[in-house]
């Protein structure tokens, strides 16, 4: 759950555990889990003091263990990135080149995982209705085993984007995965830009093997029309 922060500083808590509270601030996710030594604080000012002696960084998890990511998601209301994805047919083209369309930036570590093509599946059949939308999946999966994919699953509503060549997406959206077996791959994350290539939605969703929250991008696609 996501907690507004001037509502947690005007609240006195006392924390028993503090491991699964999730907060925002200044546009950044903290995750805190596995500090145990702050069961006894009293409200939210000392837990902030205690990140910021600690250094405790913004980390998405998979299957419970933390990983690096590059950085932060682009801001909402900054203009999105222009990024290059190499198509099926090996053919190129950017975020800007979808033209007036609302565009759903779907970013997955790969294709060849369940999560990753449940993933797909899901907004694949969710966005199938969407007039002026633009789903583009993007993983590091080679053009070869994205064609084969979609045609096996029957992928029609979204395209699949390999940013195999020049890794611009993730470096430009800072989702590349910075240790562990899965250095070098994007992590989990959504970025809703509108008609005029303005983030207006983004979420990194906490741990790699979960999905996002379906729910909410189709609300936010809903909010742009």
């Amino acid at each position: 759950m996501f907690m507004d922060m001037d509502f947690l500083l005007s609240k006195d808590f006392s924390f028993q555990d503090l491991r699964n509270l999730e907060y925002l601030r200044h546009e950044k996710i903290f995750r805190l889990r596995g500090f145990k030594n702050l069961a006894g604080m009293k409200n939210i000012n000392s837990s902030l003091n205690y990140i910021n002696q600690y250094n405790v960084m913004t980390k998405v998890t998979l299957k419970g263990n933390a990983i690096t990511i590059k950085g932060d998601l682009p801001g909402i209301g900054n203009a999105a990135p222009d990024f290059t994805f190499v198509k099926p047919d090996l053919s190129e083209d950017t975020l800007y080149g979808q033209g007036n369309n609302i565009k759903v930036i779907i970013a997955v570590p790969s294709l060849d995982t369940s999560v990753c093509a449940l993933e797909t599946r899901q907004f694949n059949q969710k966005l199938a209705s969407e007039t002026g939308v633009t789903g583009i999946v993007v993983s590091k999966d080679l053009p070869f085993a994205m064609r084969r994919f979609c045609e096996t699953e029957g992928i029609a509503n979204v395209t699949s984007g390999s940013d195999f060549r020049s890794s611009e997406f993730v470096q430009k959206y800072n989702t590349e995965i910075m240790e562990g077996g899965m250095k070098g791959l994007s992590a989990r994350a959504i970025i809703v830009v509108d008609q005029k290539n303005i983030v207006r939605y983004t979420e990194l969703v906490p741990e790699i093997a979960s999905e996002p929250d379906y729910d909410h991008v189709l609300k936010a696609i809903d909010a742009l029309k």
